[in-house]
């Protein structure tokens, strides 16, 4: 009975050994995964923020230099000048006014008394 209770007693400390060192290795872990989390949160902020819309060149100023005008020869200018016109437009008919309902209730009809 006594060789029971100091093999027991020995694979109680045995265990207890074991218990700590797994103990210890998991608040590594949590402290390794509370770091990546904090990582990951950076990241995904980084990630968002390259995400925004890029500002279109029309909304910048404008720094060019402005173009020229075309050069127009006057045969070029002869033929826009010379160009058919459109034809006329038509009249514009108005259409008629509609009748608008009055606003408000409608009076009490004659065969019904009011109070």
């Amino acid at each position: 009975m006594l060789v029971d209770v100091a093999a027991l007693q020995r694979e109680n400390s045995a265990l207890r050994e074991q218990l700590d060192k797994v103990l210890s290795t998991n608040s590594q872990v949590v402290d390794e995964v509370a770091k990546l989390n904090d990582r990951v949160a950076e990241l995904l902020a980084i990630a968002q923020r390259k995400q925004r819309k890029p500002v279109k060149p029309s909304d910048k100023p404008s720094e060019k230099k402005p173009t020229q005008s075309p050069v127009v020869t006057a045969e070029q200018q002869r033929a826009f000048e010379a160009r058919p016109k459109p034809p006329p437009l038509p009249e514009k008919i108005k259409a008629p006014k509609k009748a608008q309902r009055r606003p408000g209730r409608n009076p009490v009809p004659k065969h019904l008394e009011a109070e």
